[in-house]
């Protein structure tokens, strides 16, 4: 946290499910030790999340973006270098065993209101062009 001078930035008003998500992180950084107090949340405005996922309805990705695909976007506005990991829209990885749906939770990949599809092949685009590392093995 250090090299972003201890702030932390939410997309806690880009939905109602965003919301309570953020303010549960929020409260369980506010929980941590003395040296984590010093962390200061950011809440991203509202407007961003609406434009953002107006720019890709409007430009091939139907379906409302995943929290995951919003990040990423929001961070080409804002980052020189990207590296992501665990944007896979398949069932099973690259050795077979099954994906979960979020990497947190055990929750299986089903079909949701995301176009995990075409999201993935834009950030194989991005990352042909050199826009972003794409990292779809291991977390190292």
């Amino acid at each position: 946290m250090k090299q972003y001078n201890n702030y932390i930035w939410f997309p806690s008003l880009s939905s109602e499910t965003a919301f309570s998500g953020c303010l549960k992180a929020s409260d369980l950084i506010n929980r941590q030790s003395p040296k984590n107090r010093n962390i200061k949340v950011l809440n991203g405005n509202p407007n961003h999340f609406r434009e953002i996922s107006r720019y890709w309805k409007n430009n091939y990705i139907s379906k409302t973006i995943s929290s995951g695909f919003y990040v990423t976007t929001s961070a080409l506005l804002y980052c020189e270098e990207i590296h992501l990991y665990g944007f896979w829209p398949f069932y099973t990885d690259l050795h077979n065993r099954p994906v979960n749906y979020h990497y947190y939770e055990n929750v299986k990949l089903k079909k949701y209101g995301h176009s995990f599809g075409k999201e993935f092949k834009e950030l194989l685009r991005l990352h042909s062009e050199g826009v972003l590392h794409l990292h779809a093995d291991k977390c190292y």
